[in-house]
């Protein structure tokens, strides 16, 4: 079995991660640079209003100059779900924490 992957999206850009799975805490840090638009391109700060997504997979989408650029992240979760937790592919997501690191 695969390991599931978590999807976490900042605006238009986003990122994926492996949790190692099971029921220790897991704290994961991310900088700016880890999150990519569809053709790539690294977000610069985590200055202004951004708008937070967690999921299993994302399809991403950008339309530059008349030529569409498309890019599939995460994927199906492996596994049973547990109940009544927010989930994501068979990962529960009980407590979020988010600090910005200047």
């Amino acid at each position: 079995m695969k390991p599931n992957k978590l999807v976490v999206g900042i605006d238009d850009c986003a990122t994926e991660i492996a949790p190692v799975g099971g029921d220790v805490w897991q704290s994961i840090r991310l900088k700016p640079s880890d999150f990519k638009s569809p053709p790539g391109v690294a977000l610069q700060t985590w200055t202004g209003d951004k708008e937070l997504r967690l999921g299993a997979s994302k399809n991403l989408r950008s339309n530059s100059n008349g030529a569409e650029t498309k890019r599939a992240l995460g994927g199906d979760g492996q596994g049973t779900a547990p109940p009544d937790l927010g989930v994501c592919g068979g990962m529960s997501i009980e407590r979020l924490s988010i600090a910005k690191s200047f």
